[in-house]
């Protein structure tokens, strides 16, 4: 966002133009990075961004953790299609025992 539309962005996506330039970022994927800010996480509802925004914590601190003791083996493109599979039915879980 900073190389397309300077220094001087107020890091909340306060125009309609950094607001896009977020999403074409997000591309097809539900979560994006913004250095210096935090992640934009979306979903199909506002269960499904509470879910994936309880779990990217708690992955990337699993993450940091396994960076450190040495070299993480990350799921497979077959184990990740498995568990996007899961993760539906998780979300109603996740919700009532939050809520």
């Amino acid at each position: 966002i900073r190389d397309k539309n300077g220094d001087e962005t107020d890091l909340f996506g306060g125009s309609p133009g950094i607001c896009a330039d977020i999403a074409e970022s997000l591309g097809n994927q539900t979560v994006v990075l913004m250095a210096r800010h935090g992640v934009v996480n979306v979903g199909n509802s506002v269960r499904e961004v509470v879910f994936r925004a309880f779990y990217l914590e708690q992955e990337a601190a699993a993450l940091t953790a396994g960076l450190r003791i040495g070299n993480v083996k990350y799921l497979s493109p077959g184990e990740i299609k498995t568990a996007g599979k899961l993760v539906g039915a998780q979300i109603d879980r996740g919700w009532n025992h939050w809520s």
